[in-house]
């Protein structure tokens, strides 16, 4: 779970990813009032990663398989 707020307007967004959406990527750019919030299954570079797969997520899929799961943003004001 993740909770993104805006104190000045009163208002946050909570999200929240069934695993294995464990891990979050952040990118905001400087100078730019562009956010992204995005819940992923691994780690930058997982791959590459020095640690175990729990900690580092990723997996490999097969042709034809798929990962499913719940993803959800709920926005609140105050």
């Amino acid at each position: 779970m993740a909770t993104i707020a805006w104190p000045d307007e009163r208002r946050n967004l909570t999200m929240r990813a069934d695993a294995p959406f464990d891990h979050l990527v952040v990118f905001a750019p400087a100078n730019d009032p562009q956010l992204c919030v995005e819940p992923v299954t691994n780690t930058i570079d997982c791959f590459n990663a020095v640690g175990t797969q729990e900690h580092v997520g990723g997996c490999v899929l097969q042709s034809g398989e798929k990962i499913e799961a719940a993803l959800s943003w709920t926005p609140h004001r105050e």
